[in-house]
């Protein structure tokens, strides 16, 4: 009887202990599930920072290359003005030469 006692004993903690297995397989299943959709979340959110940051560096790019055409444009500016002004300085000297002449 003794025999059968233990092992109606241990049929029922090896049932318990699938249960438990079987619990724990869930949560693992649940768990891996729950990172896998994250990782997938994480690798969107990667690309779509990544392309931020490819979409920064051209527009920095750009930034660069039109100070670049500004800064040409107003050395052109300032070199027009300049021969304006001694065109003007000139024609002041003619002009005060004639008056005064």
């Amino acid at each position: 009887m003794n025999l059968e006692h233990a092992i109606i004993a241990l049929t029922k903690e090896v049932h318990n202990l699938t249960e438990k297995v079987d619990f724990l397989t869930e949560e693992v299943n649940r768990h891996s599930d729950e990172l896998r959709r994250q990782g997938v979340m994480i690798e969107h959110l990667d690309a779509k920072i990544g392309l931020l940051i490819d979409g920064y560096g051209a527009l920095g790019k750009e930034m660069e290359d039109f100070r670049g055409e500004v800064n040409k444009r107003f050395k052109e500016i300032d070199y027009k003005f300049e021969a304006v002004f001694e065109d003007v300085g000139m024609l002041r000297k003619e002009f005060y030469a004639f008056c005064h002449g």
